[in-house]
């Protein structure tokens, strides 16, 4: 270890030390209030004396340092909530209806344990470990890195308790944790609710007042990403791998599915015309559910860089005079171009095609949809390449 590090180890040895102090104190200062409280009680006076726990609050914090009086309001303050929870229960006495309540708690949940080893998805710090807590007295977590990694330590006997969502005010049921549960066939044993709180990421300067809406949606979900745009600019076009090529694709959402489309798959480059759709536009976004983040998106002229490659570069693309897709040689390196929603492929880039393919329809009347959707498109052809 460095020095630094020493400095550190210091630090917290002392901070232990003084937390270990500051809990005998606590405990020696709830056994006199309890004989305060006691004694008070023989002599018919009030319990709680809230005038002088006024007055000292207020000398209190007129003692302290200013950056520390805040700080030690809200310490007396929870100090005299122990306090009266303390007070209160060796003063009054347990009623029959107590009693009896206490007890059904008790039988009720002898079953269930304060010490347990629980699975938790996620890390130290996020909400499933604090729903554990809440849930056990002294959990030992397990982190899992998903959510069916949760059931399959409670399934192998890794654990018997695992803490997951089920639910959320926003977004409704977590369906895959429903899905989960059939699957492994565990069952919920207890439930409890858990407030979420969260917090608003900005650049250094941001003022609040400025920041008008962080979604378009009416329900947004609880979590906020946020990125760099990206600099880097034109990438070359790698010969020994699978790209797509948008040419004037202009709904963002099928822009953002395809890029989504395009991540599934493995494909880390989209080549775009200039009159493509906007990656950056808040709906494409939205679309890609969280793609955007690790597939690269160019704007280029097409024509010139597909007259640009070698002539026996694969470009494929899917026309009506085209050849059935599931009967063609497929590479494992080259560009597939998407068209237009409405034209296609514009006329000069269709002249750069040296693979036409097809995707056939299997009605058996004939009678069928006049074309598929381009992000649709573009998952059945992605799918085929990476098949085979």
């Amino acid at each position: 270890m460095n020095n630094l590090d020493d400095k550190i180890l210091m630090i917290e040895n002392k901070i232990d030390d003084v937390d270990s102090k500051m809990v005998e104190l606590l405990e020696k200062r709830l056994k006199l209030s309890g004989e305060e409280a006691l004694l008070k009680k023989e002599r018919g006076m009030p319990v709680p004396d809230l005038v002088r726990v006024r007055t000292k609050t207020e000398k209190l914090v007129a003692d302290a340092r200013e950056d520390m009086a805040h700080y030690r309001k809200l310490c007396y303050m929870a100090l005299n909530e122990l306090t009266y929870d303390y007070q209160r229960r060796v003063t009054l006495p347990e009623s029959e209806i107590y009693k009896s309540v206490k007890n059904a708690l008790e039988q009720g949940f002898k079953s269930f344990p304060e010490k347990a080893v629980v699975a938790c998805q996620g890390v130290q710090g996020a909400y499933q470990q604090k729903a554990c807590d809440k849930l056990f007295s002294m959990p030992k977590i397990m982190y899992m890195k998903n959510f069916n990694g949760v059931f399959a330590a409670v399934d192998k006997g890794l654990c018997r308790y695992g803490v997951l969502p089920l639910e959320n005010s926003t977004a409704g049921s977590v369906n895959s944790v429903y899905d989960l549960l059939s699957k492994y066939k565990c069952y919920i044993v207890r439930s409890v609710r858990l407030k979420i709180d969260h917090s608003l990421l900005a650049k250094k300067g941001t003022k609040i007042e400025d920041i008008k809406e962080i979604s378009f949606l009416q329900h947004p979900q609880s979590m906020l990403g946020v990125f760099h745009l990206p600099t880097n600019g034109f990438k070359e076009l790698s010969m020994n791998q699978l790209v797509l090529a948008l040419d004037g694709v202009q709904d963002p959402g099928n822009l953002g599915t395809i890029i989504r489309v395009a991540d599934w798959f493995g494909i880390k480059d989209i080549y775009c015309s200039h009159d493509t759709a906007d990656c950056w536009n808040p709906k494409v976004v939205q679309a890609t559910m969280g793609s955007i983040a690790r597939v690269q998106l160019h704007y280029v002229d097409l024509n010139k860089m597909a007259e640009s490659l070698p002539a026996d570069y694969p470009i494929y693309a899917t026309l009506l005079d085209g050849e059935n897709i599931y009967k063609q040689e497929l590479s494992h390196h080259g560009m597939i171009v998407m068209g237009n929603e409405g034209k296609g492929i514009s006329p000069l880039l269709r002249t750069k095609i040296n693979r036409k393919l097809y995707i056939p329809s299997y009605s058996s009347d004939g009678n069928t949809a006049e074309s598929l959707n381009v992000a649709i498109a573009t998952s059945i052809v992605c799918a085929e390449f990476r098949r085979r």
